[in-house]
């Protein structure tokens, strides 16, 4: 899309909204990843004040408060919208959250306290910056616009199992 929007003409000025093929649930979005990593993967729907405390002390305020203002756009059903510009713009379909966690689902395998699916937890790896490394095995995962319909971030509280 980026590559597209910022080389070829008629594009200059135009705001587009992106997101996957269809809507999902962060149920969804759990089943996805459960299913690209072989190792269960669960949503759990906190309390706003419970995920604001597991975020305190790791994001300045702005950033908790705009993640806040993220989980209730979900909550509400606000995130539910398809946009077919990536298919316009493009020309292919946009990816779905299946596909998604199949091809990103080394870099998921990568995160620093996750169970490696025989109950050891991995000491080597990547932890996203927003994510600190005593919080990993519990995640407050930005999903991207592509997966799941949302033009901001969205939290989701993923536990790996």
């Amino acid at each position: 899309m980026a590559a597209i929007t910022l080389t070829e003409p008629g594009h200059e000025g135009a705001t587009y909204t992106l997101t996957g093929p269809a809507p999902v649930t962060h149920a969804q979005i759990a089943a996805a990843l459960t299913d690209a990593l072989g190792r269960e993967v669960t949503f759990t729907d906190v309390p706003a004040d419970a995920f604001a405390d597991s975020l305190r002390g790791i994001l300045p305020p702005w950033q908790v408060d705009g993640l806040l203002e993220d989980y209730a756009h979900y909550r509400r059903g606000e995130a539910a919208a398809v946009s077919p510009a990536v298919t316009e713009i493009t020309g292919r379909p946009a990816t779905d959250v299946w596909q998604f966690a199949r091809d990103y689902a080394p870099a998921f395998r990568g995160l620093t306290g996750l169970p490696d699916g025989g109950g050891n937890r991995l000491a080597h790896g990547r932890v996203p910056p927003m994510i600190a490394p005593e919080r990993a095995g519990r995640l407050a995962v930005r999903t991207g616009t592509a997966a799941n319909g949302c033009r901001r971030r969205c939290p989701s509280a993923l536990q790996a199992r």
